[in-house]
This record gives structure tokens, C-alpha cells and sequence, in this order.
């Protein structure tokens, strides 16, 4: 029995391995890595894939954010704020923690 349970749990590990992940070591791969993400889904799931960038996107910006920033670097900012939050996270986890935002 444990044999079987170990045997699970390292499938697991394996599938979520697989997954692709959003990569923030520079502005393209960050935006190949997003679509690579995307893409990964089925059709069904893209736009709440959507949403939930959108979702996370807009949890982003705040006014304290901007008047530290000023107006000039605000966006350069968010977007820093926009890559931290989504670094590492597969659809499934961007997708579960745009759900935990829209419940606050």
C-alpha cells in the first residue's frame, strides 16, 4: 500500500512538472511564456485564462502605487508588481488565485 501511495504522489509530481509556467526573467520571454501558458488549455478554459489575468492585472493598481511611482513610471511599475505576482504560476494557479481576489 505505501508502495502504491508513493507511487501516486511521484505522478503527481510528475504531471504538475509538466505544466508551463509563467517566466519573468525578461519582457519577451514573459509574454511568450503567458501565451505558452494560454495555449496550454483547452479552448474553453482561454477566456477564463483571460479573466483571470484581467482580474490580477487590476489588483495591481492602486493610488498609493501611482503617487509613489508618479505618472511617468506608473506603468513601468505595476507591470514589475503584475510579474511578481504571476512568476512560476501555471493556468490552474492564476486562475484559482484571480478567484481568491474576487472574493475580497
Amino acid at each position: 500500500m505505501k508502495k502504491m501511495r508513493g507511487i501516486a504522489v511521484f505522478s503527481l509530481f510528475l504531471v504538475a512538472c509538466g505544466e508551463p509556467k509563467i517566466d519573468i526573467s525578461s519582457d519577451n520571454v514573459f509574454e511568450h511564456s503567458i501565451q505558452n501558458v494560454r495555449n496550454s488549455l483547452p479552448p474553453e478554459k482561454q477566456p477564463l485564462f483571460d479573466d483571470a489575468l484581467s482580474i490580477i492585472t487590476l489588483s495591481q493598481i492602486s493610488m498609493e502605487t501611482l503617487e509613489r511611482a508618479g505618472v511617468k513610471d506608473g506603468s513601468t511599475v505595476i507591470e514589475e508588481q503584475l510579474k511578481r505576482a504571476l512568476a512560476g504560476k501555471t493556468a490552474e494557479d492564476i486562475i484559482a488565485y484571480a478567484e481568491i481576489l474576487s472574493e475580497h
